[in-house]
């Protein structure tokens, strides 16, 4: 299962086919989660009607299935926990989120990847995902590697993509 976490708003929208195109291409399910900040009745409504509609489109466009989940709480430790709960392979978030900060990763991108022990991909464009997915061409993937777990662990997630051309970077 590949979960995305989004806020909802249209810096989310590459995230979405982002991770559609992952689970499309990788055989996988999708569960779209959105995490509010508090409860409230109203919100959740609202919540629930635009994430379906997101997961209708998704369905749609890349015919997978796709669940959805609202909760309420602090977002990075909201999907972590559902993620781990879920047995999710990947996480995928934009790299934005509402305020459109182009140059640097929103909180959520930045708490989820110092605190995850699972793949995170943040997304600033998902059109070369999608061409992949739909296998128009092979992904370009690039991976900074160094001595520790973390590049063991992206080059392990990286090895069971079909269709990709991988470069492996290491600085000295």
């Amino acid at each position: 299962m590949i979960l995305c976490g989004t806020d909802l708003s249209v810096a989310s929208e590459n995230a979405l086919k982002a991770a559609a195109a992952f689970a499309k291409k990788q055989s996988r399910e999708l569960l779209l989660v959105t995490v509010l900040e508090r409860e409230e009745a109203s919100a959740q409504m609202d919540a629930e009607i635009r994430i379906e509609r997101d997961a209708g489109e998704l369905r749609r466009d890349f015919d997978l299935s796709v669940e959805t989940k609202v909760v309420t709480g602090v977002a990075e430790e909201q999907l972590l926990a559902l993620a781990k709960a879920r047995g999710v392979a990947l996480i995928v978030v934009g790299a934005e989120g509402r305020s459109m900060r182009r140059r640097a990763l929103g909180r959520v991108p930045d708490q989820l990847c110092q605190a995850a022990d699972i793949p995170i991909l943040v997304v600033r464009s998902a059109d070369a995902l999608v061409s992949w997915s739909r296998d128009v061409r092979p992904l370009r993937v690039l991976v900074g590697s160094g001595l520790g777990d973390a590049s063991t662990s992206a080059l392990t997630c990286v090895s069971s993509w079909s269709d990709i051309a991988l470069t492996i970077a290491h600085v000295a």
